[in-house]
């Protein structure tokens, strides 16, 4: 082996590899320079204003509690939520009041984060389901045929106030995001009906009667597929 070492012949440097090995270390040090801790936690800092000062506009449109002051998202805590930036401390989802305050935050935060990632042309899908969004403004009662005249003036008026804004949002960022919803209101202004592609009333439904061969919804014969 000596031998052989003292005769071989040394390879001589190569000095474009040597460049191009400079070079792609130059890169590696730019890319984790970009990855690090404090340029990360600036960037989502950045997005969390952007989606904030959404958020803030649409919560007082709606006009939601605490809407006065900035809201965001806050995804320092154990639990992440939404957070209202009062000027004597910090206000969480949990102490916003009730179901109609909780429902219109959770709507915003979502169409917030949607719009974001329309803008930014991220990878996640462009579409949101929302089902029965206005509940929380009927009594607990189960009504078949839900109707906004059983609703208080006010109720009706934030119901409204609640379609605008998905709708507005939704043309806004169209045709890069569409919003269904499944809900019992049924309001009488035309661009409300022109979105309607199903009413679920006597006998019609989601899932019709036929496709259900039994009580526990499977065929009677084993072998069949449903």
């Amino acid at each position: 082996i000596s031998e052989f070492v003292e005769t071989v012949q040394i390879a001589q440097d190569n000095g474009e590899l040597l460049r191009q090995l400079q070079d792609l270390r130059a890169r590696v040090a730019t890319l984790e320079d970009g990855l690090s801790e404090e340029v990360v936690d600036d960037r989502l800092n950045s997005i969390l204003q952007v989606v904030g000062s959404y958020m803030s506009e649409w919560a007082r449109s709606l006009g939601l509690e605490h809407s006065q002051w900035p809201v965001g998202l806050d995804l320092n805590a154990r639990n992440p939520t939404v957070i209202a930036h009062r000027s004597t401390g910090p206000i969480r989802m949990y102490q916003m009041g009730g179901g109609k305050n909780w429902m219109g935050y959770h709507v915003v935060t979502h169409l917030a984060l949607q719009r974001l990632f329309r803008e930014r042309s991220r990878p996640v899908p462009g579409l949101l389901m929302l089902d029965q969004p206005t509940q929380a403004y009927y009594p607990p009662e189960k009504v078949v045929d839900r109707s906004v005249s059983e609703l208080g003036d006010e109720d009706r008026q934030a119901v409204q106030r609640l379609f605008e804004l998905i709708f507005r949002v939704a043309q806004q960022l169209a045709p890069e995001l569409q919003v269904i919803i499944t809900d019992h209101a049924d309001l009488d202004v035309p661009w409300f009906q022109d979105a309607v592609i199903a009413r679920w009333r006597n006998g019609d439904k989601l899932v019709p009667d036929e496709w259900i061969t039994s009580p526990q919804g499977n065929s009677e014969d084993p072998n069949a597929s449903s």
